[in-house]
């Protein structure tokens, strides 16, 4: 017997790097996460993102602020007072977040700020983009490492699925103003989404 299974690392520095050269002339950015996911996050990957997001920020001079929030409500009270605090908001993948992303995304969309995200659900929920992989190439090579371990016997090491799918919310965009084909420069592929019905 053995056990497989699948981590998704984003590359969390040049996630940020990309989307902090778009708000090239924000002076203040949000960090958002809920506590309860720092602590239960597979490698400490959520709050390594924040730390990430910290210091690119701090290299580049520009300030920030950080909330956290463990229910919908405390997150969307956060999201409520970062509204009035900064030029723009990341969160990572950030399964608390993501349960208020809908209300979260409205919020900072009505303030006139872009919300940019760990993941494409924020993104279909009103979040204005993120940058990630293809979910389906991943679910496959999962599937193709699966059988073959299946068939040999022998796991593999891993095997590395290449990122560059830039996600942007064509309403949330049009809402601030945004062209979406900025977010083309970022190189990869650009998928332009609208917001889901709830």
């Amino acid at each position: 017997g053995g056990v497989f299974f699948v981590v998704c690392r984003i590359r969390y520095k040049e996630k940020f790097g990309s989307l902090v050269e778009i708000i090239s002339d924000a002076d203040a950015a949000t960090l958002q996460a809920s506590d309860r996911e720092l602590d239960l996050a597979l490698d400490n990957a959520i709050e390594a993102a924040i730390e990430a997001a910290k210091a690119y920020l701090d290299g580049k001079g520009v300030a920030y602020v950080e909330a956290t929030g463990n229910t919908n409500d405390e997150v969307l009270s956060a999201a409520v007072t970062l509204a009035d605090q900064a030029d723009a908001v990341f969160t990572p993948t950030d399964n608390v977040v993501m349960a208020a992303a809908g209300a979260v995304s409205a919020t900072f969309a009505e303030a006139g700020i872009p919300y940019y995200t760990g993941a494409d659900s924020f993104v279909t929920s009103g979040a204005l983009a993120t940058c990630g992989v293809n979910y389906d190439e991943l679910g496959a090579a999962t599937a193709d490492l699966a059988l073959e371990v299946l068939q040999t016997g022998t796991v593999p090491e891993y095997e590395i699925v290449p990122g560059g799918v830039v996600t942007v919310n064509t309403e949330t965009a049009a809402a601030l103003g945004i062209d979406p084909a900025v977010f083309g420069d970022l190189g990869g592929t650009l998928v332009e989404v609208a917001t889901a019905a709830e």
